[in-house]
């Protein structure tokens, strides 16, 4: 198919503005990230040292700052290329077939995204606290909806598209946060599986979505440059929350449903199963062990792998794979009948359940851990309960008169 598409001029074009977006958003969040780096101490963009931390010595945080502006000068761009040349040359704007209503759309989503970057950078300045950020997320995903930028699901239901959408933004959005907690992690994963999507988006002749995308890969990569193990920057939360919202919405806005098959619909959930396996796993450890799920901690899928013997490293790249091998099974779900879509969804819960049949020393592990220190805890609660109780009810001696 690849090779036959350079002998079609519109699908060259089509690339060639692929093409210059991704350059345009790498070099830019390439130069811009150096910059975040060089100044992020002034600013106060420091990630310190921690107990639910990896790293040991302070690191500038604040990467974010050039993937949304990478992105942002990358769709600017593309306004201008993607106008002109559908003046320019007709034959192409009748075969990408990006309707009218797309500029209005993508304005939603980037306004959208500046919110939430925005939500970010102040949380990386100031700490905010969860629930803050929560009701962001919240009222942004519900600005999407009332754009029209929401998912169906076949059911005509405006409140069930809401909540699923709703629901989905905010899940994808805050599983790509909590991913963000080894050097090139989230933004590893973010690459493959925007890579892996931009295949599916070119496949399926969704060309704004592909357009929207090699912005978006362009500009996380300058900034994995930088964020490779042994990292020299993070991200903060200003660029994982936008990594995980811009995931969720393109995922919503794109078209999986076609005329010959439905199957296509669960592409997101495969694509994304990696970071939802994440977030599903670490959420139900922190509720057994009786801690918030707002609360950061080494509990995670990298953090696990790390317990089992693995060098962060090694941790890191085992997840790259895992991400890849559950993801390309998504690319067949066009070509596949209900058989076939079975069979990638058992081998994409095969993969996930054996990591977590390996994974389970360490469960067991962090849940005796916290069982015996709530039993130390009580211990010493009793203890000095007691104490109190035995120096209320000593009976005054004479010495201890004469002291009054």
């Amino acid at each position: 198919m690849l090779a036959c598409s350079f002998l079609n001029p519109e699908h060259n074009l089509s690339f060639a503005i692929g093409f210059v977006l991704f350059f345009c958003a790498f070099l830019f969040s390439l130069a811009l990230v150096w910059m975040v780096r060089k100044y992020a101490p002034r600013l106060g963009l420091m990630d310190m040292p921690g107990e639910r931390k990896v790293h040991t010595k302070v690191i500038p945080r604040g990467g974010g700052i050039a993937i949304f502006f990478g992105v942002l000068v990358s769709y600017i761009l593309g306004y201008f290329l993607i106008q002109f040349c559908s003046e320019a040359f007709p034959a192409w704007a009748k075969f990408a077939q990006i309707p009218d209503h797309a500029w209005k759309d993508i304005f939603s989503i980037v306004a959208g995204g500046m919110v939430i970057f925005a939500t970010g950078l102040m949380d990386d300045l100031y700490d905010l606290r969860p629930r803050t950020k929560l009701a962001v997320e919240i009222l942004v995903a519900l600005g999407l909806v009332f754009c029209d930028i929401r998912a169906t699901i076949f059911v005509e239901s405006y409140a069930f598209s809401l909540i699923v959408s709703c629901f989905w933004i905010i899940l994808i959005t805050n599983s790509f946060n909590l991913l963000d907690n080894m050097d090139g992690l989230s933004s590893g994963v973010a690459m493959i599986v925007g890579i892996l999507f931009l295949v599916v988006a070119v496949q399926t002749g969704q060309w704004m979505i592909a357009f929207l995308l090699v912005g978006l890969l362009g500009a996380i990569l300058g900034f994995f440059c930088y964020n490779f193990p042994p990292a020299s920057i993070f991200m903060g939360d200003c660029g994982s929350l936008f990594l995980g919202y811009m995931m969720s919405v393109l995922t919503i806005h794109a078209t999986f449903y076609q005329s010959t098959s439905i199957y296509p619909v669960a592409l997101p959930i495969v694509l994304l199963s990696v970071p939802l396996f994440d977030t599903f796993t670490v959420v139900v450890l922190r509720i057994q062990v009786g801690s918030s799920i707002f609360k950061g901690d080494k509990r995670h899928f990298s953090h696990r792998l790390v317990k089992l013997g693995m060098t962060p490293y090694q941790a890191v790249f085992t997840i790259y794979l895992v991400t890849l091998a559950t993801g390309l099974g998504a690319l067949l779900l066009y070509q596949t009948d209900l058989f076939g879509s079975i069979v990638i969804l058992i081998q994409t819960l095969g993969i996930l359940s054996i990591i977590y049949i390996l994974e389970s020393p360490v469960r067991k592990a962090e849940t005796s851990l916290s069982s015996k220190k709530k039993e130390d805890s009580g211990l010493a609660e009793d203890l000095c309960q007691k104490k109190s109780e035995d120096k209320a009810e000593k009976p005054e001696t004479p010495s201890d008169i004469l002291q009054k």
